[in-house]
């Protein structure tokens, strides 16, 4: 079954910068909702508001004054029909001071007020002591969902580094746009080489704009299954289903360790260089 001819799947975006005037994202009122329009013509049911927090793509510093805009927005929305559930999150930046931030912000950080929230890192090196983070995040009883590390040029050449954080209890979200080659190509061969070593939990769009960087995931199957990888339901609805219902995800696989390389990874990085 096809509408508007896309294969009609459901779909749910943990990631979009739509929230206007806090971040790079969306700058008025006028882009979100395009944004959103975009997202439901997509078939997009859910999206997540994560404005950026922490981060020098911030135009407003202030967490307290973030979290009040991204609610002011949403309460918005109910003059719009905009006809898709839009919900509340952040996408916050590594620093010292994370746990003490989750501390005192708590549920307004995390996706729909649960257990988990999306942690990003710098795309040029990663932080001593990660996993020792992590683990002790678990503890504190958060989830990390790592975003788009398949752009972070460390990653890009050790993998491996993954597969500990994955091992250690954290999840792993990919840009859809970085499977079209959009971040180039290293980030694109990287992404493929997370989802065959069951490294990926969530595929979602990281959307900043109605025009360049858009709310889009319907094209996300065809190409996963060109790939031979059969799980597009999960990454794209299933899982992040799971996450806003603040529930166990369900289980994609065992991890494989990348330093197992395979032939074809090392091949199309040998094409790269």
């Amino acid at each position: 079954m096809e509408k508007n001819g896309k294969q009609n799947h459901r779909l749910i975006d943990l990631h979009a910068h739509i929230v206007p005037g806090v971040d790079d994202g969306a700058k008025s009122i006028e882009e979100s909702l395009e944004m959103l329009q975009s997202a439901k013509s997509d078939g997009i049911e859910t999206i997540v508001a994560t404005p950026h927090v922490l981060s020098f793509h911030n135009t407003i510093k202030d967490i307290g004054e973030i979290i009040k805009q991204t609610q002011k927005f949403l309460e918005g929305l109910n003059r719009y029909a905009v006809n898709l559930q839009v919900l509340q999150g952040a996408e916050v930046f590594f620093t010292a001071d994370v746990m003490e931030y989750l501390k005192e912000y708590g549920e307004a950080l995390t996706l729909n007020r649960g257990a988990y929230f999306l942690l990003e890192f710098p795309f040029e090196f990663v932080f001593p002591g990660t996993r020792d983070f992590i683990f002790n995040v678990l503890i504190e009883g958060w989830i990390p969902i790592i975003v788009h590390p398949e752009r972070n040029k460390v990653i890009q050449r050790n993998p491996e580094i993954l597969y500990d954080w994955v091992k250690t209890g954290a999840l792993i979200q990919v840009n859809a746009g970085s499977l079209k080659g959009i971040f180039g190509e290293e980030a694109q061969v990287t992404s493929f080489h997370l989802l065959h070593h069951n490294l990926v939990h969530v595929i979602a769009s990281d959307a900043h704009s109605p025009k360049h960087r858009t709310p889009e995931l319907s094209f996300v199957h065809s190409i996963l299954e060109n790939e031979g990888i059969e799980i597009a339901d999960l990454l794209v609805y299933d899982i992040p289903r799971a996450i806003l219902d603040n529930k166990a995800i369900i289980d994609i696989g065992e991890p494989r360790d990348p330093r197992k390389k395979s032939k074809i990874f090392d091949f199309l990085r040998g094409m790269l260089r």
